[in-house]
């Protein structure tokens, strides 16, 4: 059997999600959300003395913009991309695919996928919560703090995270149990005495009134074995 190297098979992947021209059947959905707030604000006198008034401002909760796409492969098998930014309409500031980011593959025996994503943890947990993702919401309650994107030696105690370098394999669902499994490559591995990475599983069972989900994230932060370190 002949071996194909990682790289090349990223590339085959990224080619036939891509490919303008390919004969299968592919679809590109545009999505997103728009919300910017009108504000008034008041502040009172500080302590010195001073009044600063009250002023109107323009804010931006959250805007997002999106493209998802899949194209067919044959069977039930497809190809499968993201690409999703936020925005802020008020200022003009933005990042592209700041957010949800991924490509790979979709068929019946599950997803996979690599890019940057939320966490199984995360993902399987939200949904509990009235307040996600305020600053009311379960990641202030239990004290470990949200974070946007991370790595494996960034805010390694946030449960609440979407991970650099991730790769993810998403079950099917069975009479309403499901699964998701993901690694966060240890790729600072070369830039610190450490070898961290991450993992995150989650379990779930969906069916009608009841909802059950069991989630873990585990970030590991060991030594590497021939890391040399200084007093």
């Amino acid at each position: 059997m002949k071996r194909v190297p990682m790289r090349s098979a990223a590339l085959a992947v990224a080619t036939c999600c891509l490919a303008g021209e390919a004969a299968a059947q592919s679809s590109v959905t545009v999505y997103g959300r728009i919300n910017m707030a009108l504000e008034y604000s008041n502040a009172t006198t500080a302590t010195d003395g001073t009044h600063l008034g009250g002023t109107g401002r323009l804010t931006n909760n959250r805007s997002v913009f999106g493209l998802r796409g899949e194209e067919d492969l044959g069977g039930t098998l497809k190809a499968i991309w993201q690409i999703e930014s936020n925005f802020s309409l008020d200022t003009g500031q933005g990042q592209i695919a700041g957010r949800n980011d991924r490509i790979g593959l979709q068929g019946k025996a599950g997803t996979f996928f690599m890019g940057h994503w939320q966490t199984p943890y995360t993902l399987s947990t939200m949904g509990y919560d009235p307040y996600y993702p305020t600053t009311a919401g379960y990641m202030a309650l239990i004290g470990n703090g949200s974070t946007s994107s991370s790595d494996n030696v960034q805010d390694t105690s946030s449960f609440d995270r979407r991970q650099k370098n991730i790769i993810v394999y998403q079950t099917p669902s069975f009479a309403g149990f499901s699964g998701s499994a993901a690694w966060g490559i240890n790729e600072e591995k070369l830039t610190v005495p450490r070898n961290p990475g991450l993992y995150s599983f989650s379990a779930a069972y969906d069916n009608g009134p009841l909802n059950v989900a069991l989630a873990m994230k585990s970030t590991r932060t060991t030594r590497s074995r021939d890391a040399t370190t200084t007093p």
